[in-house]
């Protein structure tokens, strides 16, 4: 994915997924496509959180510790070459031990 952003000039972010259903989803943001042809189609990059930059997944999460599920939030993303910006509901996410982390906020279900 860095290589990817390299390539767009950005700093951010890179959704790679969009889970069906999840805050991510509902936001209208786009994840990373394979092509039948092997290429790659880079998906939305998360250049900022209400305003603050973000450059990393450790950033990303930072900045969503600081809500709570069912905050609204507005993310200024990249995509198809420009910024846009989109608000999000923070939904729940979970953690790798099960729903240890459903309290916590996330535009991304954490697997």
């Amino acid at each position: 994915s860095e290589r990817l952003l390299e390539e767009m000039g950005v700093s951010g972010v890179l959704v790679l997924r969009v889970r069906t259903g999840s805050a991510a989803d509902r936001a209208g943001l786009r994840g990373t496509r394979v092509t039948t042809d092997g290429g790659v189609i880079a998906g939305d990059v998360i250049l900022a959180i209400e305003g603050i930059p973000v450059t990393s997944v450790r950033d990303l999460i930072d900045q969503l510790e600081g809500f709570s599920v069912g905050d609204r939030v507005e993310l200024r993303i990249f995509r198809n070459g420009a910024d846009k910006t989109v608000s999000a509901v923070l939904g729940p996410s979970k953690s790798r031990a099960g729903t240890a982390g459903r309290n916590r906020p996330g535009v991304f279900p954490r697997t």
